[in-house]
């Protein structure tokens, strides 16, 4: 009972909102979202054209750290002193984790160098 006694007093105690805290109902339904419209296809391909060589850089930095991560992870696993008769594990890993990288610096890279304005015939 006292319990009871007590839940109600919090509740009683318990703030309310003030009603100027309130935007009038008018204001909601004036307004309306405003979402990006989205074509089927992009006009100008699949990847956005970019002032720089950015998309290039990450092209070439993902492939060479993907290849050069798998080479790693397959040398280290051999090198290491585990019991791993089968390296492929390793050599995933390596390969993602520096693909990763290699894309990332890439993009930074190319997007540093400015392409020329493209040739109208």
């Amino acid at each position: 009972m006292k319990l009871l006694v007590l839940m109600g007093g919090l509740m009683a105690a318990a703030p309310r909102p003030l009603l100027a805290q309130r935007l009038p109902p008018a204001t909601y339904a004036s307004w309306e979202p405003t979402l990006p419209g989205f074509s089927r296809a992009p006009a100008g391909g699949f990847l956005p054209t970019a002032p720089d060589y950015r998309w290039e850089g990450i092209l070439i930095g993902g492939t060479a750290g993907f290849a050069f991560g798998g080479y790693l992870g397959f040398e280290f696993c051999h090198w290491s002193d585990s019991p791993r008769r089968h390296c492929t594990l390793a050599a995933i890993e390596g390969a993602l984790v520096t693909g990763v990288l290699g894309a990332g610096m890439g993009g930074l890279i190319g997007g540093l160098f400015p392409k020329p304005p493209p040739e109208r015939p």
